[in-house]
């Protein structure tokens, strides 16, 4: 048997390796990837240059890892403005798990260098058809091992499966007549518990009973699908869509509405405005202000560190109350969260050095969860600071989940619900208004 067993390791399995890898924490499904890599390597291997064949061998590792990171964020693999961005906003060292991941790249694409041009080029048409073979195994394989990814990393649906958003749930739409201000927050890895101790910390934190003092309180869940972008779109829109993709000149948005019935519109974010394209396409569906992370911080929030650097959740409620405060129109607003996105960093800044929450056996078992839980406890203490405050005029508060956290850790993800995310909807009871 005339196998090409040094080109199946050197030109195959090696530039997959951050792939294989994967498989065991979060195995993203990946089949194209092999496909076209394995097709990259059935070309650049029979190249006549040895100096080609070693650009050619790292450059396919370079190829299968952003790829790899573009499924994992939903980042447009062809969008090179937006991959621009994502290298200068995102601080990926900032995470151990991260930086070793380069470090693993970075040896991947040496070892690729020196050993994948010293493989023999085939000889045969035999050995042609074994690397076809091979190819088509591991992308299989691939498809086995990633199946259970696909429950968490949930791509987009087709257009048959209706949108059923927490905002449609709870029938959020301008009063012309009783205008209420109207705030929308949609929480950053806002999972839906599934095991006892997750349960009874979400509950200690999105179900306290002085709200009821003021507000009418109901709680739901909500399919979700994709990434943040995707729950914005689900939340403001009513679609499964991608921004990239979606026609904005057809969209029948939240802050349009708004807008359109004499409502102040505005979104903020703690996070850059260029990334993603925020700054683009949030006026295009309505909103008429919008306020990121620099202004945030001027305004005299604190800079919180982590992979997605930006300003503080935390200091964001008291801005939201000032602004309703001192408003002279009805106003909607709509909070998108940063800081739970994980993977989520031990740092005295973030108060994550030492996790203080649940029994002492939970937080050693599962210290990335106690971290995720610490923040979210941090910023439901903050929104019902906001939502119990004096100065609030009435206002309807509806608070829901992106996503389910994606967790580094297939045991972890038996812990939330994989399909659907909470909510929380306040809704203000102007009799009970101080």
């Amino acid at each position: 048997m005339d196998i090409p067993f040094r080109w199946l390791a050197f030109w195959l399995l090696l530039p997959n390796l951050t792939v294989m890898l994967m498989w065991g924490i979060l195995g993203i499904p990946m089949q194209a990837s092999w496909m076209l890599s394995g097709m990259l390597a059935l070309t650049i291997s029979h190249l006549p240059w040895r100096a080609a064949r070693a650009i050619g061998a790292a450059g396919i590792v370079v190829f299968v890892t952003v790829l790899y990171v573009c499924q994992l964020f939903s980042i447009p693999p062809l969008n090179f403005s937006l991959i621009r961005q994502f290298l200068l906003d995102v601080r990926p060292l900032q995470s151990p798990v991260y930086a070793l991941a380069g470090v693993v790249v970075l040896a991947n694409i040496l070892a690729a260098m020196y050993f994948a041009p010293r493989v023999p080029r085939f000889t045969g048409k035999s050995q042609f058809l074994y690397a076809a073979v091979a190819i088509g195994l591991f992308i299989n394989l691939d498809g086995a091992f990633a199946f259970d990814a696909r429950k968490s990393h949930r791509t987009l649906p087709d257009d048959e499966i209706p949108v059923h958003s927490a905002a449609w749930q709870v029938g959020l739409s301008p009063d012309i007549k009783h205008p209420h201000n109207v705030l929308l927050i949609v929480v950053e890895s806002l999972g839906a518990p599934a095991m006892p101790e997750g349960k009874a910390l979400f509950a200690a934190d999105w179900d306290r009973p002085e709200w009821r003092e003021r507000y009418d309180v109901s709680h739901g869940k909500t399919e979700y699908f994709g990434s943040t972008t995707n729950g914005t779109l689900r939340e403001l829109c009513t679609i499964w869509a991608h921004y990239s993709s979606f026609d904005f000149a057809k969209a029948d948005c939240l802050p349009g509405r708004f807008r359109d019935a004499g409502y102040e519109t505005t979104a903020m974010h703690s996070f850059t405005s260029e990334m993603f394209e925020r700054n683009t396409w949030y006026p295009k569906i309505g909103f008429e202000h919008m306020i990121f992370a620099d202004e945030l911080l001027r305004a005299g929030a604190r800079s919180c560190p982590g992979v997605f650097p930006g300003a503080c959740d935390a200091d964001i409620p008291p801005m939201i109350v000032q602004k309703l405060a001192r408003a002279k129109k009805p106003q909607f607003v709509y909070w998108l969260t940063l800081n739970t996105h994980l993977p989520i960093v031990e740092n005295g800044a973030l108060g994550t050095d030492h996790c203080s929450i649940g029994t002492a056996q939970w937080r050693s078992d599962y210290p990335m969860l106690c971290r995720l839980f610490q923040l979210h406890h941090v910023l439901a203490d903050k929104i019902s600071r906001l939502a119990m405050s004096p100065d609030l005029p009435p206002t309807d508060i509806l608070i829901v989940g992106d996503h389910k956290p994606p967790l580094f850790d297939r045991t972890l993800n038996g812990r939330f619900d994989q399909g659907h995310v909470p909510w929380i909807y306040l809704k203000a009871r102007t009799d009970a208004q101080s």
